[in-house]
Order: C-alpha cells, then sequence, then structure tokens
C-alpha cells in the first residue's frame, strides 16, 4: 500500500476524497498525456478548482485550488510521492489494476 505525504494544505480531505473518487470514473490507461491532463483539468472545474493556477492567483476567493492541487492529490495517491516522472506515463506502466488499487486505498485512508 502506498502511503503519501499529506495532500496539498488547501485541498480538503473531503475534497481529496472527492477528486480521487470521482477520478477512478474517468482514469483509461489508453489516454495519452493531453487526453489525461483535459480530463484532470474538467473534473478539477466540476469541484470548484481552476483550469489555470493562474486564473487561481488572480481570484483565489473564487476557487478551492487549481488544476495542479487536483494533479497532486491524484500523485500522492498513485506514487506516494509529491514528484515523479509524467504521471499519466507512471499510470500507463504501472497499469490500470493497480492504479485503481492504490486509488481505492487512498481513498480508504483518507475516509478514516
Amino acid at each position: 500500500m502506498v502511503c503519501p505525504p499529506a495532500y496539498p494544505e488547501n485541498v480538503a480531505k473531503e475534497d481529496a476524497i472527492a477528486i480521487l473518487t470521482q477520478y477512478k470514473g474517468i482514469y483509461s490507461p489508453a489516454d495519452d498525456g493531453d487526453t489525461w491532463f483535459n480530463k484532470v483539468r474538467e473534473l478539477g472545474e466540476t469541484l470548484g478548482f481552476a483550469a489555470k493556477p493562474k486564473d487561481y492567483k488572480k481570484n483565489p476567493d473564487q476557487f478551492k485550488g487549481h488544476v495542479g492541487d487536483v494533479s497532486q492529490v491524484i500523485r500522492l495517491a498513485i506514487t506516494g510521492r509529491t514528484n515523479s516522472p509524467d504521471l499519466c506515463s507512471v499510470m500507463q506502466i504501472l497499469g490500470e489494476a493497480t492504479c485503481q488499487q492504490r486509488l481505492d486505498e487512498a481513498i480508504a485512508t483518507l475516509s478514516k
């Protein structure tokens, strides 16, 4: 089991759970990098995160965070690290079963 370090401090635990839960439903190992990122961006927008960091910086009170925070939550759940090679590539290497298992484990850990 991957035990991630702390999630971004501006992302509430409930938001991290929502990100991971909803991401499980849209994740596809067949996605290329652009498709993957667009899905993460759209997911973030539906949950109240800015699609672009510069939008968040201009109006931080209007958003919960930005797309980088959303992808960081996913990165921590999948790799247990705050830095990794391209996350889409890492997930393709790990495979769908491992990624789904790690997402489930992270959701379970956050839900405690």
